[in-house]
């Protein structure tokens, strides 16, 4: 196996840990949002009950303060928020009828489709056929997101998690409800300046389906 088209982590337990700093100011504003706006009505509160300006000018310094934190939330994309929105488009692209094209520029030339352990399919094109004849064989409904997330791990590589519900009616008999899924994404690319690829797609699990690797995929 080309260690490219190896997950390089087997669990979002094992990811590094994320930038406290970075997801206070850039990813999620509202802590410090709340906590400045707060702070600044308690001194405009006792400033306007005792007369004192500069507890009244301090309040105003700390409203300003507070709006710093969604202002550089909608100027600034993370990586990680980066990374999410592409995990969330390949999403969407997998919901019939599905957008081959953009699958094609996601997918690396080399990309591996691990499931149950194995690396089921191990480049580009013979994925995207067994996406044609897995869409062939059920109907797909809209996906529902239940949990995503992503972590760069280095200026090369990162990895996203994703966690589905969708419903699925087998063309025969079978009809296998709605149900959940996870995966584990890897991200290439060969320098910063390029965008992300896949390179290789983890089948965690499947709810519902005991076995997803024998027969689901035709």
């Amino acid at each position: 196996m080309n260690p490219i088209n190896t997950p390089a982590f087997q669990s979002i337990n094992d990811w590094p840990e994320s930038s406290l700093l970075t997801r206070l100011l850039f990813e999620n504003f509202w802590p410090g949002l709340l906590v400045f706006t707060v702070i600044a009505l308690m001194f405009c509160f006792y400033g306007l009950k005792s007369g004192s300006k500069n507890q009244l000018i301090t309040a105003l310094i700390l409203l300003l303060a507070a709006g710093v934190f969604p202002t550089l939330s909608i100027a600034v994309t993370t990586s990680r928020e980066h990374l999410i929105a592409l995990t969330a488009r390949l999403a969407d692209a997998t919901v019939p009828p599905q957008d081959l094209d953009q699958l094609h520029q996601m997918f690396d030339e080399n990309i591996a489709l691990h499931v149950m352990g194995s690396a089921v399919f191990t480049n580009r094109k013979d994925l995207l056929e067994a996406a044609t004849r897995v869409e062939a064989a059920y109907r797909f409904g809209e996906h529902a997101i239940l949990s995503i997330d992503a972590v760069q791990i280095d200026d090369a590589r990162a990895q996203s998690y994703l966690q589905l519900r969708t419903p699925i009616e087998g063309t025969g008999s079978s009809d296998f409800g709605a149900p959940t899924s996870a995966w584990l994404i890897d991200w290439r690319r060969p320098n910063p300046d390029t965008e992300w690829t896949i390179s290789s797609i983890m089948w965690l699990k499947i709810m519902g389906i005991v076995d997803p690797s024998p027969g689901l995929i035709p």
